[in-house]
């Protein structure tokens, strides 16, 4: 058993779609008003227009990648500076680098 997708909230699909397609190279699968579908990696990513419950700083995600230098500098050179996010995990599962 496993899990098939995890569905990320945002608040605009044209802008998630945007911002994380200067991260990282995905096809689009399908979408509507409400939400679009993308394969990243081996995965299916859903992005769901958000439904206008409160902000939540406690969700996040994790993602697999080649080259961990090369994705900390991609989030950098978007002027991400790890913004609003507390740490980034880079390496082995509780590893804050």
């Amino acid at each position: 058993m496993g899990f098939n997708h995890v569905a990320l909230e945002v608040g605009d699909i044209d802008e998630a779609l945007a911002f994380y397609g200067r991260l990282f190279r995905f096809e689009l699968r399908g979408r509507s008003d409400s939400m679009a579908f993308i394969d990243l990696g081996d995965q299916l990513s859903p992005f769901r227009r958000a439904a206008g419950q409160p902000a939540d700083d406690g969700r996040h995600f994790g993602l697999v990648v080649d080259d961990k230098e090369a994705a900390r500098k991609a989030l950098e050179a978007l002027v991400l500076r790890y913004l609003m996010v507390r740490s980034l995990i880079f390496g082995t599962l509780g590893a804050t680098q």
